[in-house]
């Protein structure tokens, strides 16, 4: 992403990277798509983590509630057997 703003008639601009997490996890066999599920889960708890660093509120309050609904859209896949808590 990149952020530009212009300041006295000059634009600034600051290239802002990607915050990419080593996401690791076992792998206990089961279903062909259960370490799929399990690094979506991973992902998504980092983004909740992370969210809460947001200082400004109606950006963090948007984050969190794209987070509850992947959340809630996650528990829907999952079917039953799954529990997900946040």
């Amino acid at each position: 992403m990149e952020i530009c703003f212009s300041v006295d008639g000059q634009k600034h601009c600051w290239w802002i990277p990607d915050l990419e997490l080593p996401i690791s996890h076992f792998k206990p066999g089961g279903p062909i798509d259960y370490p799929a599920f399990l690094n979506d889960a991973v992902i998504l708890a980092s983004l909740r983590g992370a969210s809460s660093k947001i200082n400004d509120p109606a950006v963090r309050e948007r984050l969190t509630d794209g987070f509850n609904e992947a959340l809630d859209a996650m528990s829907q896949h999952a079917g039953p057997g799954f529990e997900l808590k946040a």
